[in-house]
């Protein structure tokens, strides 16, 4: 696999489009402030990389990333993502991952996380707290607490999440 490393990247969609590349201690973040860095990517190794940029990963496949920090500039970080891995990582900001399939969350912070896993089949565990989860798909959340739950009935009942929660702050059913 070839090696991405210690680079930074500020252009719009800096990697697009890349197959079977290392990408390790790189930053997305400068005076550019583009988007879409890693969009239409697929088999991935993202290791201590910094996410300061919009929409760092979507329609994004196969790939696996960890030890990653993603700031709040980051809105909407993985969307429309298949067969994704997050271990160890730090998200912080709005809508961090919708319309995803099979996506992997090991021990990772969520911070002022809202809106989260929006129409997604997920298996999650999270430290700390959710600001809020959204029609979630199908497979099993484990966090410490989520603010609110939000259910569409005509998207929650057709499928199954199981959450694993010591406190649920509110339910919504809209």
């Amino acid at each position: 696999m070839q090696v991405i490393e210690n680079r930074d990247f500020d252009q719009e969609r800096a990697l697009y489009g890349i197959k079977g590349i290392i990408v390790r201690n790189c930053k997305f973040d400068g005076p550019a402030d583009r988007e879409s860095a890693l969009k239409e990517t697929s088999c991935m190794q993202i290791n201590g990389c910094y996410m300061n940029l919009r929409y760092p990963l979507w329609h994004a496949n196969k790939a696996v990333v960890s030890d990653c920090g993603l700031t709040d500039k980051c809105r909407a970080a993985f969307w429309y993502d298949s067969d994704i891995t997050i271990r160890n990582c730090c998200i912080i900001g709005t809508q961090p991952f919708c319309y995803c399939r099979n996506l992997i969350f090991e021990n990772c912070i969520m911070e002022g996380c809202d809106f989260a896993f929006e129409r997604s089949s997920v298996k999650a565990d999270v430290k700390g707290r959710i600001e809020s989860v959204k029609n979630d798909f199908s497979g099993k959340i484990t966090a410490d607490e989520i603010g609110t739950l939000i259910m569409d009935p005509s998207v929650v009942k057709k499928n199954h999440v199981r959450i694993n929660c010591n406190n649920i702050g509110h339910i919504i059913t809209k």
